[in-house]
């Protein structure tokens, strides 16, 4: 194990521990690991729009396609425990759990929630929340499973 997923296990474990609530390490990492690519795909959109003038379905488009394969590597690598497995049938695997929680999730409920009555911004955090639970769990018995190993967390 290099040194790099060793000090991660490290932080989330620790993370973990003094939680007030109890939370699996894995499911820390997922949230360690998604909120540094939400944030990069923020500062991607801003970039890609106030400097380089990219229309907004680009800079969008482009800022969810980056985070997310980052986010794949992370959570293969440090996270998940399967950066020595083959990364083509997980990788399928991520962009079918993707599409459906971009079409299912974000916007289907999102527009749903808005067509309800709550406000764009509301949906959407209320939305975020659906999709943290929704990947996690897509990632943790769907993408990166192995039948293999015994799972800890």
């Amino acid at each position: 194990m290099s040194s790099a997923v060793t000090a991660f296990h490290r932080l989330r474990d620790t993370i973990g521990r003094v939680c007030p609530i109890p939370v699996r390490p894995r499911m820390v990492g997922f949230l360690l690991i998604s909120g540094t690519t939400f944030t990069i795909d923020l500062l991607l959109i801003t970039l890609l729009r106030d400097l380089a003038g990219f229309p907004v379905w680009a800079a969008f488009g482009l800022g969810y396609a980056c985070a997310q394969s980052l986010n794949f590597l992370l959570n293969k690598t440090l996270n998940f425990d399967a950066g020595d497995r083959p990364v083509g049938p997980e990788l399928v695997r991520y962009v079918v759990v993707v599409a459906i929680n971009y079409v299912g999730v974000i916007v289907g409920l999102g527009v749903l929630l808005v067509h309800l009555g709550l406000l764009d911004q509301v949906a959407r955090v209320l939305v975020a929340f659906v999709e943290v639970v929704f990947l996690y769990r897509a990632m943790r018995f769907v993408v990166f499973r192995d039948r293999g190993r015994k799972r800890i967390s």
